[in-house]
């Protein structure tokens, strides 16, 4: 049967740290700056995956203008697919 230890919670509780999240923007709540940092976070991922997947190979480029293409066509075909 499952059971929680408690001493081994409060000791991994007693270790973890604080995070803010600032905004300019006042009426938003709590939630709602949670939510914007989620998906953030999570279109970054997917950026940092797009860019080392091996047919984009590793972002390599001879000239900002041709990286910036690079990564234009990657996220057109990471959108559609």
């Amino acid at each position: 049967m499952f059971s929680r230890d408690l001493d081994k919670i409060d000791a991994l509780l007693a270790r973890t740290g604080y995070f803010v999240l600032a905004t300019n923007n006042a009426p938003m709540s709590p939630a709602g700056a949670l939510d914007i940092y989620r998906r953030k976070v999570s279109t970054e991922k997917a950026f940092v995956g797009m860019k080392n997947q091996p047919d984009m190979r590793r972002l390599r480029a001879h000239s900002d203008t041709t990286a910036e293409c690079k990564l234009f066509c990657g996220f057109v075909a990471l959108s559609s697919a």
